[in-house]
């Protein structure tokens, strides 16, 4: 399946891993792609045999450790072996680019069907930090105070610093019913705030309908799981059979998730041709087209965006921008434009690996800084009760446009 970057499902699974931030992330490409279509796992190719002089280094090392370390039982052959297969992702210097020994896999695999224990977040790491992009909508962590943008500093008071992303997630994560108190940095606040949050056993129904008082609908898409699709699809058909004059697709939060489903959901808007380009650095490109389904080519529609809506979420709102199918309205996306391809290994373990760049269907990068809107409109903080204004002002927006005399249609595919 390809990630979209992901953002990691920090809904830290027990039996978890992200985006759900659930981690947070989208990301990468997994048996079937980034998450993809396909669920049988991404064949691995064959190692290419290297020089036994290349491995010396390792043997000598393993003999000394296992001779002379004080500790017996922590230089078992297995222990050392996924250190060093650790090591090997660590030194390549990206966050994205992780080695998972089985148990960690297994619990990660779980984190894209949309159920999982834990805090129910999406996160990335920057410069060493945990990020949170996204908290999971009425999950734990939101309802604790967590916020989008908080950097994690420590779980129960162990530091976060200097831990690749996935160890970093292992210590957040754990069983319901358990509490994990988060030491989170948060912008304008004067010194760090420790939450603590109550994990639970998470549902999340990724896509949802409704229609609003002045006869638009609202597509709210959370994540892109193993379900997205047949949610959307039957969400926006409630929304069509109320005959909506225009439609709000609010991808605001959304950490991304498994790239199949947003490529395919983003057809229903597009009816076919290029969503996103997989740059590769040897100048390869492979596209990822939309099928030609067609459900809502026509109606006029924007995109609501913000600070965490990253991965898969931003290659759907890019899509949509590029085709000229619909403008974005909110805050700057979170930027997450990296391709990870997941691999299963020999022994059950998984690395996840970073090979591409996304690219928009016209050939630009998703920039790491992450996409602008056309219309920026900031989030209140702290929010309004019982208001959205940004939604408000979108609807505004989308009512004018929907009474001129043209509307915005998908480009033609080429």
């Amino acid at each position: 399946m390809r990630i979209t970057p992901a953002r990691w499902i920090l809904g830290l699974v027990i039996v978890t891993l992200l985006v759900g931030f659930l981690g947070g992330y989208g990301y990468a490409r997994w048996a079937p792609a980034a998450l993809p279509a396909a669920q049988a796992p991404e064949p691995t190719p064959a190692p290419t045999a290297a020089p036994a002089s290349d491995f010396a280094l390792l043997y000598e090392m393993r003999g000394l450790i296992q001779n002379e370390f004080y500790r017996p039982a922590n230089a078992e052959p297995q222990n050392l072996l996924h250190g060093a297969a650790r090591g090997m992702a660590q030194a390549l210097g990206d966050p994205n680019s992780v080695y998972e020994p089985p148990v960690e896999r297994e619990l990660g695999d779980s984190r894209w069907t949309g159920r999982y224990e834990g805090v129910g977040m999406f996160v990335d790491q920057r410069d060493g930090l945990m990020v949170v992009t996204s908290p999971v909508e009425g999950g734990p962590a939101e309802r604790a105070g967590i916020r989008t943008g908080d950097v994690v500093l420590a779980a129960d008071g162990r530091s976060l610093a200097g831990l690749s992303l996935n160890d970093q997630i292992m210590l957040v994560r754990g069983p319901k019913g358990t509490t994990v108190t988060l030491t989170v940095r948060r912008e304008g606040a004067p010194a760090p705030l420790e939450i603590p949050v109550v994990r639970e056993e998470i549902h999340l129904i990724s896509a949802r309908g409704r229609m609003l008082d002045n006869g638009l609908g609202v597509l709210r898409i959370s994540q892109f799981t193993t379900e997205t699709l047949g949610e959307a699809r039957g969400a926006l058909d409630g929304l069509l059979a109320g005959h909506p004059t225009g439609l709000l697709l609010d991808l605001r939060g959304n950490g991304g998730g498994l790239l199949e489903p947003a490529v395919q959901v983003t057809g229903f808007f597009l009816g076919g041709g290029p969503v996103v380009l997989e740059a590769h650095a040897n100048g390869e490109q492979k596209p990822y087209a939309a099928p030609d389904g067609r459900p809502a080519t026509d109606l006029p529609m924007l995109v609501l965006v913000d600070r965490g809506t990253a991965s898969a979420a931003e290659v759907m709102a890019a899509a949509l921008r590029d085709r000229g199918r619909a403008e974005l309205v909110g805050d700057r996306t979170y930027g997450k434009n990296t391709v990870q391809y997941i691999h299963r290994l020999s022994d059950g373990s998984g690395l996840r690996l970073t090979v591409a760049e996304w690219h928009t269907p016209s050939g630009q990068p998703i920039p790491s800084t992450g996409l602008v809107p056309d219309l920026a409109l900031a989030a209140p903080n702290p929010p309004e009760p019982n208001r959205d204004p940004v939604l408000e002002a979108a609807a505004q927006r989308l009512l004018a446009r929907a009474a001129a005399p043209t509307s915005v249609s998908a480009s033609p595919s080429p």
